[in-house]
């Protein structure tokens, strides 16, 4: 006898959110015993600016300055919950975890729900979940450079903003807008596409974007009345001139094989996509302004900033990871060994790096930026108890190298797999995650 419906959508319920609840926990986990903001409550305090004087009375000076100002609302949540409990730095400490914690698990749920209503099966809605949880902005989200504060909150609003506009709400468009123009002003990027896939009159459609648009303007307004001028273009442009390098690293690892795979179905989109949210005009629409403004008024190294294309990206990489071209490069052996050879010489350098880390890392520092852990540490002098010891010096995960080192590999997979595919006849469309899409 068959599993009822009913049945079969309790034992997903259930899988989904048993599965966000791990990933969460090893997410946050990796945070609170890694290197960064979260690696005891002296560091947040001191990432968020405290009162020297009195900390945990201010423990969050950073948000009365421009342009934290302009993004208040996890900050006034985490602050009101704070002021109920006992206060001390390990209180404040507490409470910042535990929202991050709960953000990120709605952000996580609301991915996937994303997922489901763009025609994705559960199984492949709970893969794509994954995927957004282990990517490199979340996995190692407090680390340096990346600074994540409201940030899970803001990836929540925005998957949730794309559920409304996949269904054409307007005023849940409107809603969700406003919301989550106070959260972050990238949350904007999730009521952009609205008008390429609304069947709605055009006053409706005006109107989704009037809300979040005048709410916008009104923070910046009030928010900013008498704050002293932020340089924007300055301070966010100038890491990434110094060190180009580095904000090319920082952007592959946004993503890694993601980028390869997504950009592939997109580009090789000959038939009618899924969903118009994954359209080229849709995706090209919002690549586009987040790269004209999270690349010039934020920094490209803070790939967090970049991880907002994530409702797009990892739909386009689920697609291709489904067809049929990927099945004929898992039987093709250039890509295996085009893939294992650069895991094989990449662990061959960080093994040569681990055996004399203070005579190698100093030339890739000066590359790449002092962030960025290859997986070996730089050791460097200091004092204790009267005596000069080496102490590793790092401000990001171990994990940061093998991360990117294994996303290096799958690229290059990928990427000799489309060579090695290329004259193959074009098979029938693959049934892949659901019924469409054709198989690119």
């Amino acid at each position: 006898m068959g599993e009822r419906p009913e049945d079969r959508e309790s034992h997903w319920w259930i899988a989904r959110h048993a599965l966000a609840a791990l990933l969460v926990a090893l997410v946050l986990g990796h945070q609170v015993a890694g290197y960064g903001a979260l690696s005891s409550p002296g560091a947040l305090l001191a990432e968020l600016h405290a009162d020297p004087a009195d900390p945990a009375a201010r423990p969050w000076g950073l948000g009365e300055e421009l342009p934290y100002r302009y993004r208040p609302l996890f900050r006034a949540l985490t602050l009101a919950v704070y002021a109920l409990l006992p206060p001390s730095p390990e209180t404040f400490y507490g409470v910042f975890v535990a929202l991050s914690a709960l953000s990120l698990l709605l952000a996580a749920l609301s991915c996937e729900w994303l997922l489901r209503e763009l025609g994705y099966e559960p199984p492949w809605a709970l893969g794509g979940m994954a995927l957004f949880l282990l990517g490199f902005p979340v996995l190692f989200s407090h680390d340096m450079p990346i600074h994540t504060r409201e940030d899970f909150l803001g990836y929540a609003c925005i998957a949730l903003t794309l559920v409304a506009v996949a269904r054409d709400r307007p005023t849940a468009v409107a809603a969700l807008g406003v919301l989550g123009a106070a959260v972050r002003e990238t949350c904007l990027l999730g009521v952009l596409p609205y008008a390429l896939v609304s069947r709605r009159p055009r006053r409706q459609v005006l109107v989704a974007y009037a809300f979040p648009g005048a709410s916008w303007l009104l923070l910046r307004v009030v928010r900013g009345a008498g704050q002293p001028r932020y340089d924007y273009l300055g301070v966010s442009l100038q890491p990434t001139l110094e060190r180009p390098a580095e904000a090319l690293l920082y952007l592959f690892a946004c993503f890694g094989c993601l980028w390869i795979a997504a950009g592939w179905r997109l580009l090789a989109q000959d038939t009618p996509a899924r969903h118009p949210l994954l359209s080229r005009r849709s995706v090209g629409l919002c690549f586009l302004a987040t790269a004209a403004t999270g690349w010039t008024l934020g920094m490209v190294r803070e790939a967090r900033i970049t991880y907002i294309l994530f409702p797009f990206v990892i739909p386009l990489a689920l697609d291709a990871f489904a067809s049929e071209r990927v099945r004929r490069m898992a039987r093709s052996p250039w890509p295996w060994l085009a893939g294992i050879g650069v895991l094989g010489a990449g662990a061959s350098g960080l093994l040569w790096l681990a055996s004399d880390p203070d005579r190698s890392l100093p030339a890739l520092r000066a590359l790449f930026g002092e962030s960025f852990h290859f997986g070996v540490a730089q050791r460097v002098l200091a004092e204790f108890g009267g005596e000069q010891v080496l102490v590793e010096q790092a401000w990001a995960s171990p994990l940061n190298g093998p991360w990117v080192l294994l996303h290096l590999a799958a690229s290059v997979f990928l990427l000799v797999g489309l060579f090695a595919t290329r004259g193959a006849p074009r098979d029938a469309p693959a049934s892949g995650p659901s019924d469409s899409p054709a198989d690119p």
